[in-house]
């Protein structure tokens, strides 16, 4: 009777082995095989960024200039007309030239800023220039900031013949693709003459148009 019993015990052992080597058999390859859908899933079908949750950079300047027209609450063109300075606070006023957001044509936008802003730059805005402005709206202190921190753009020329200094925009763009500047809209065309000469000296008429033309686009929807 004992050696029936060390049989058949020796039996049971030997079945449960084979169990326990199957069942990490299994887990291993399971365990691989979750390994290399991770791996495919990195490299192939959905970008390591987007794993992460990382934003995109833009791929166009247009791209960018729209990323930026997104976050700003006015929007405007306009001629500087005077730079006032006290202890805490510069105010600045604008002769509206084009009100393209949160203001209209020929009104005069009155920007404040901290004065801290000025101690490293004096000349930030000068009587008499003329700019392109995205701002985001007044804080609670009264104060308004350039949407993403470079919405001040200098114009130069008129508003026919003039071009927009967007370099401090520029590079927010890979130079691969610097070049490539699709229209927002079938109601205007790139001047490609003029962005192959100078990626961030954009024609002033095609960048007011295209921001008008976003606008429209968002009012209808």
């Amino acid at each position: 009777m004992r050696r029936i019993h060390r049989n058949l015990y020796g039996k049971v052992l030997i079945v449960a082995g084979v169990w326990m080597t199957l069942a990490v058999s299994m887990r291993a390859q399971q365990s691989l095989a979750d390994v290399l859908r991770s791996a495919t899933m990195t490299n192939g079908s959905a970008p390591l960024s987007d794993t992460v949750g990382l934003p995109q950079p833009p791929s166009t300047l247009e791209d960018a200039l729209h990323s930026l027209y997104t976050s700003a609450d006015v929007i405007f063109t306009g001629e500087v007309t005077s730079v006032e300075r006290s202890d805490e606070t510069v105010t600045v006023r604008f002769q509206v030239l084009e009100g393209i957001r949160g203001v209209s044509d020929g009104a005069t936008y009155v920007l404040r800023e901290w004065a801290g802003l000025w101690v490293d730059d004096p000349s930030r805005y000068v009587v008499k220039e003329q700019r392109l402005m995205l701002l985001r709206a007044n804080s609670a202190c009264g104060y308004a900031s350039p949407a993403g921190g470079v919405g001040a753009f200098t114009l130069h020329g008129d508003s026919a013949q003039g071009s927009v200094d967007l370099r401090w925009l520029a590079v927010q763009v890979p130079a691969s693709t610097q070049n490539t500047v699709q229209p927002a809209a079938q109601s205007f065309a790139v001047v490609e003459s003029t962005v192959k000469r100078d990626v961030s000296q954009m024609d002033r008429a095609m960048v007011t148009s295209m921001l008008r033309a976003w606008h429209r686009m968002e009012v209808t929807q």
